[in-house]
């Protein structure tokens, strides 16, 4: 698995230094791959070196993001960010976000959407869409059995959208869609191989209950679902892998 990090300033030092304090907190197969802007400045101290380091953000990724699984974009002011989000399949954070409040945050907030996303697509679920979600099922656990990590992890992340537009909310199905590049990004870094398999089963045990018209309990099995990944993401990477400290990495190069 690659993670991109991409430094839209021109401080090869930082990025080495950011590159040092990761190594030892990523997942064992994850891969990073760091880059360094080749033109700008230096430091980014000001809204207008904010906006040009956005647009050198959005540059790199065109250059840089194939065959990448997830990008880090590593710099004050998360520079691009928004933009990239919009331009860019892949899953991308920064450094405002890689935190461990902001993990739990990010469950708590998809708990709240996803719950009426649910009930949403039980009142809209037609044969068709059930047909949708159940081949997606079949693809997660191919994914899985093939070994494809990134991709099993994309597709478990993946399944929530496609349920939100089942629900024909294109406003809730905008937010699930950022959520879970946000937590797809977090599962990737931090949590043991292997270990995210049991969502393919809650997955299809959702589309069973809704299929039968259990709302409550479809309802209920959203929650614990995302609860249980949480929960086990929090075990098994300790605040301290889930708060890499970018803040001091930059402070230390002024």
């Amino acid at each position: 698995m690659k993670i991109l990090l991409i430094n839209p300033n021109t401080s090869t030092d930082v990025t080495e230094r950011m590159v040092r304090t990761t190594a030892d907190v990523l997942a064992p197969d994850v891969e990073l791959v760091a880059t360094t802007a080749t033109r700008g400045m230096p430091y980014i101290a000001s809204r207008a070196e904010a906006v040009i380091a956005g647009t050198i953000t959005l540059e790199m990724l065109a250059e840089h993001h194939r065959g990448t699984d997830a990008v880090v974009i590593a710099a004050f002011g998360d520079p691009g960010l928004i933009a990239a989000r919009e331009l860019f399949e892949v899953p991308i954070t920064a450094m405002a976000e890689s935190d461990r409040r902001e993990a739990m945050d990010t469950y708590r907030a998809r708990r709240l959407i996803e719950a009426e996303i649910v009930r949403l697509a039980s009142d809209n679920l037609s044969r068709s869409g059930l047909a949708v979600l159940r081949k997606h099922v079949a693809r997660q656990r191919a994914a899985e059995l093939s070994g494809d990590r990134a991709l099993f992890i994309r597709l478990i992340g993946e399944f929530h959208i496609v349920l939100a537009e089942i629900a024909a909310n294109e406003v809730l199905a905008s937010f699930v869609s950022q959520l879970v590049a946000r937590t797809s990004l977090i599962i990737m870094l931090y949590e043991r191989p292997g270990r995210v398999g049991c969502a393919v089963d809650e997955h299809a045990a959702l589309i069973d209950m809704i299929e039968k018209g259990n709302v409550a309990g479809a309802v209920a099995a959203m929650n614990h679902h995302l609860s249980a990944i949480e929960e086990r993401l929090m075990v098994e990477a300790p605040p301290e892998k889930l708060a890499i400290d970018f803040r001091t990495l930059f402070a230390a190069a002024e």
